[in-house]
């Protein structure tokens, strides 16, 4: 990819939100508009973005998305917690909690391509005033580590979903397998590993 392009994606955003996080933390982040603005920027509106799959499952929407730009190619989950009525615990709207899973999930693949990935640097960014949050996850995308290819992430969706594994057990197993608790972290090794275990599993219980 052109330094130039490259320089585009990986300028840090001035514009950062914040919301509330695990343990009281806030996080930053940023709105899925302005990572659409910043592809548009930098690849001239010629990228595309499309939902490989996606699940309901009990507490959460799980998208898988892809995103094509530059002769590049990036995939990556994107989750929304479901929004039930607070009276009587039903459920709001799937269709905008799919929405906006399909929006976590742009902003993921967006990242592997370096936008916003000033957000989860070791260091402070200069005049960003921001520093990386200790609970937030470090990108996969860095120069000398590999995304785990298309394959690998179905092989682990479809895995999980043969043996029922919910979201809250694949985050657990992510963790103690993996190290992450995120498939969208994962790289072609630690994939490999999920893979590997998952198939075990498999004929454990066959």
């Amino acid at each position: 990819m052109e330094k130039d392009v490259l320089d585009i994606l990986e300028r840090p955003f001035t514009n950062v939100k914040q919301r509330q996080g695990s343990f009281g933390k806030m996080l930053d982040y940023i709105e899925g508009h302005e990572v659409i603005k910043r592809l548009q920027e930098a690849f001239n509106g010629d990228f595309n973005f499309s939902i490989i799959d996606w699940k309901v499952m009990e507490d959460e929407v799980v998208v898988l998305g892809d995103l094509t730009a530059g002769g590049l190619s990036k995939s990556a989950f994107g989750n929304k917690k479901i929004a039930r009525n607070t009276k009587d615990d039903s459920i709001i709207s799937i269709g905008d909690d799919v929405k906006a899973a399909a929006t976590d999930s742009l902003k993921v693949c967006a990242k592997l391509f370096g936008v916003g990935l000033h957000l989860y640097s070791d260091k402070e960014t200069p005049g960003s005033g921001k520093e990386k949050k200790e609970d937030e996850p470090k990108s996969n995308g860095g120069p000398n580590v590999t995304s785990a290819t298309n394959a690998q992430l179905r092989a682990v969706v479809n895995l999980t979903r043969r043996h029922g594994i919910g979201s809250k057990d694949m985050a657990s197993m992510l963790k103690e397998v993996a190290g992450v608790d995120k498939i969208e972290l994962l790289d072609k090794s630690t994939a490999s590993l999920v893979i590997k275990h998952l198939s075990s599993y498999a004929a454990a219980v066959a």
